[in-house]
């Protein structure tokens, strides 16, 4: 069985002073379903989701597709000034039925909290399950303990998952390395994505990790013309 999944850093458009729900050029979440319905894909997971994007991308994709996952600040930070355009979700969207969700706060001292999103999906007689974060951006440190941290929730993990998201590390970055090595010695490889998935960076730094003896039949890293954000969509087939 073959099935689609991808991850996309949806940029958060709240930062940009005069973004309301969608600006005079772009509809953001007509173009993240538009871009879900060509490509046909079955899991996505994004980051830097707020809660004004998601109330839109909800109406649009309707029953097609569940969304999950709750925010960095919880859903009281989307009412708070001081933190709102801050409060941003990394989500689990799926057409499959999702039977269990949870959302963690990993390590992120002296900088902006960061979460991950877990779903256990049911696809046909299987059950998976599927994690989405998004680490630290500056501090090399913090994103090596949250590694870390992942990688020891990961070990205590008895179901087959998917790990995605947007790691703001590189496969030249030594922590990254070491991260990459030790879920090898558990069963996981990374998907090998080497185009720029972000437009300052060469290396990619949005990663897709799988089982390893599961297939890899495709890589898309998408060139949005649009520019709907400041990342790429990583789109992969994967044969179960």
């Amino acid at each position: 069985m073959d099935l689609i999944i991808a991850t996309f850093n949806l940029q958060n458009k709240l930062k940009f002073s005069k973004y309301s729900d969608k600006d005079k050029k772009h509809d953001y979440p007509s173009n993240l379903k538009k871009l879900i319905s060509t490509y046909k894909i079955d899991i996505l997971c994004v980051q830097e989701l707020t809660k004004l994007y998601q109330n839109r991308l909800v109406d649009i994709i309707n029953n097609k597709y569940k969304l999950v996952g709750d925010y960095r600040f919880s859903k009281l930070g989307s009412h708070i000034p001081l933190i709102r355009k801050f409060n941003e979700s990394t989500a689990i969207i799926s057409k499959w039925d999702i039977l269990y969700t949870e959302t963690k706060h990993i390590p992120s001292f002296y900088s902006i909290p960061r979460v991950i999103t877990e779903a256990l999906i049911s696809i046909h007689d299987m059950e998976i399950k599927v994690f989405n974060t998004h680490l630290e951006v500056l501090f090399p440190k913090i994103k090596q303990k949250q590694l870390n941290w992942i990688l020891k929730l990961l070990e205590t993990e008895t179901k087959e998952f998917i790990l995605m998201g947007d790691f703001n590390s590189t496969v030249a970055d030594y922590y990254f390395k070491d991260f990459i090595n030790r879920l090898d010695k558990i069963g996981y490889k990374r998907v090998e994505i080497n185009e720029q998935t972000h437009k300052s960076l060469e290396l990619g730094i949005d990663h897709i990790f799988i089982p390893k003896h599961w297939k890899v039949k495709s890589i898309n890293v998408i060139n949005m013309e649009n520019k709907i954000s400041d990342h790429r969509p990583v789109i992969v087939t994967v044969s179960l």
